[in-house]
């Protein structure tokens, strides 16, 4: 029997090592960096007002924000995350740590724009992350994918 715990020790030791370490990092760490949308889920009913949608985020590690839009149109901002229990603000959410996202910035005339995400969830390597607005029984489902 004690010949199988050094190889079970092992094998342990392996499958954790292999596992990603960004899974350990902050939410405010995984976001920055240059993204882009890759599609946009719809469903419900009703209207959903979305400012910016498809285009090229970049979030910058001292909260600066910069959208282009797939016209060329670029806005700068900021972003913030925000973490909360689903007690607080998400009745029903199955989660006790949501994280949501805010973001706003100006176009060159000045035109404040801003979008509000409710939950965010990144993958397990950082290279992707959904991000969902909810207005009443609409929701959009953001899929960003890391350039």
């Amino acid at each position: 029997m004690k010949k199988w715990y050094l190889p079970v020790l092992l094998i342990t030791l392996l499958a954790f090592t292999g596992c990603s370490k960004d899974l350990l990092k902050r939410y405010e760490k995984r976001i920055v960096g240059d993204w882009d949308v890759e599609v946009i889920n719809l469903s419900g009913s009703g209207g959903l007002p979305v400012t910016f949608g498809e285009g090229s985020y970049h979030f910058s590690e001292d909260r600066s924000f910069t959208f282009t839009s797939l016209r060329g149109i670029q806005y700068n901002g900021n972003w913030k995350i925000q973490k909360y229990g689903s007690d607080d603000n998400c009745s029903g959410c199955s989660s006790n740590n949501i994280h949501s996202l805010l973001v706003s910035a100006a176009d060159g005339s000045g035109e404040l724009k801003s979008d509000y995400f409710n939950t965010i969830r990144f993958s397990d390597t950082d290279n992707q992350f959904s991000a969902t607005m909810v207005n009443g029984t609409r929701s959009a489902v953001f899929k960003f994918s890391r350039k």
